[in-house]
């Protein structure tokens, strides 16, 4: 009696630990997929509202051949950079 007394609690946990894993795969799904959507969704909105370009893939002048931008405060000075390495 005590064998299967203890089979049947033991068949119990293994069914209870398999249900609470497939419960908790699809709610770390679930709640992953709500994360990503607000977050990413509310920052697109923000930069639509806001008319923010993150990329800032335009050119600077509609003359502009390219979307190079010129990098400024950067001038070398030779005697600076003698023996640095």
């Amino acid at each position: 009696m005590r064998d299967r007394l203890a089979l049947a609690f033991e068949r119990f946990k293994n069914g209870s630990t398999q249900l609470g894993l497939a419960v908790q795969s699809v709610v770390v799904r679930v709640l992953l997929v709500l994360t990503y959507v607000f977050v990413v969704g509310l920052t697109r909105l923000s930069a639509a509202i806001f008319a923010r370009k993150y990329l800032r893939l335009h050119r600077n002048t509609p003359e502009a051949s390219s979307f190079w931008i010129e990098a400024q405060g950067y001038e070398h000075n030779p005697e600076h950079l003698k023996r640095q390495f």
